[in-house]
């Protein structure tokens, strides 16, 4: 790919906040279709009829994509930097290759992001290989999210449960920040990085089942514990517990013993509640779908409500119809009780 195939504007963004673009490069007119009938000779690649050079700016833009790209191919560049010189732009170029090595320089490893860490300390244990902070599975760009998540996968029983959890849930949120599709990762990987709210009625089966296999009714006292704690936070805190009481019991995982992670995480996904959260309010102590107040009919609101109150109302329903749920939510608040009671009432009737 070039700096016209490649779809993605990544690169072309990265050269624009890398350098200062030349304006004839800013006036100038780029497109596929202005370089369709060139030559093979007008290109950089005349075998794949990419990289142009045939213009100041086609030169400028080939050049700056390979930096960015690392495009290394000796011939190809060679023929860019030959342009380049036709064109009087050669400057520009040693401009690029100097802005690159800076930003080379300056990617360092802690600037580079990892699925795990480990810091394995000073390494003077006698069993010790590794020592200080050492990185595993790097999740840079989709390509290496792709291909790091098939690696931890396979590495699944070679690693301790909880450091399979933390390299899944970075290559899950990861995946997610770069808009990659989902079903590009492994399943468990899927399973074990996605982040779930706690099924309290799941976990505290599993803590009689567990009971019942060891005889130890610490799992019921941390379901329990669990259940009451506020919004179901700090749940791996319960995992650990849980882990601890199977290691003293010795109860291993298979495929009819849940592991801790897979019975705390059995709930409605944390996305997937966000996202609930974003297309529903609270209405007179109900939650309501931000939908249902959009179709709320104007005419019918002046009828129900006095004059200020409607106005209100109808405001609100203009927010829900705009999907503005910030908005949606603060209006929701500016009403009164009774009014948030007979907008409901409203909303339910038949």
């Amino acid at each position: 790919m070039d700096f016209l195939t490649d779809k993605s504007g990544r690169h072309l963004l990265r050269i624009n906040n890398t350098v200062t673009v030349p304006d004839y490069v800013k006036q100038a007119d780029i497109g596929e279709s202005l370089v369709a009938d060139l030559p093979a000779t007008a290109f950089a690649d005349p075998v794949t009829n990419q990289f142009p050079i045939n213009t100041p700016a086609h030169v400028f833009l080939s050049y700056g994509y390979c930096k960015s790209a690392n495009v290394t191919n000796p011939r190809l560049l060679k023929r860019i930097k030959k342009a380049a010189a036709l064109l009087n732009i050669t400057p520009d170029l040693d401009m690029l290759d100097q802005a690159f090595v800076s930003v080379k320089s300056a990617s360092t490893v802690e600037d580079r992001k990892f699925a795990i860490s480990i810091d394995f300390g000073d390494g003077q244990e006698k069993t010790a290989s590794l020592k200080g902070v050492q990185n595993f599975y790097p999740i840079n760009d989709v390509h290496e999210v792709e291909s790091s998540a098939a690696e931890l996968d396979n590495h699944k029983r070679r690693l301790p449960l909880d450091l399979y959890v933390q390299g899944a849930r970075e290559i899950v949120k990861t995946a997610a920040a770069l808009n990659m599709p989902t079903d590009r990762l492994p399943d468990r990987i899927r399973l074990y990085g996605t982040e779930y709210l706690p099924n309290f009625e799941h976990i505290e089966q599993e803590a009689q089942r567990r009971e019942r296999i060891t005889g130890d009714d610490s799992y019921t006292a941390i379901a329990k514990s669990a259940a009451v704690n506020e919004e179901g936070k700090c749940m791996d805190d319960y995992v650990k517990l849980w882990t601890l009481a199977d290691a003293w019991n010795g109860v291993q995982p298979s495929q009819t013993i849940l592991d801790p992670y897979r019975i705390f995480n059995t709930g409605m996904s944390k996305a997937a509640y966000d996202q609930a959260l974003k297309q529903h309010v609270l209405l007179a102590g109900t939650i309501v779908p931000i939908a249902a107040i959009a179709q709320v009919d104007t005419d019918t609101v002046k009828r129900h409500f006095p004059k200020e109150a409607a106005t209100a109302v109808m405001a609100l329903v203009k927010s829900a119809t705009e999907a503005a749920t910030d908005e949606v939510t603060v209006l929701v608040g500016d009403l009164t009780k009774t009014v948030q009671n007979a907008l409901l009432r409203l909303i339910a009737a038949p």
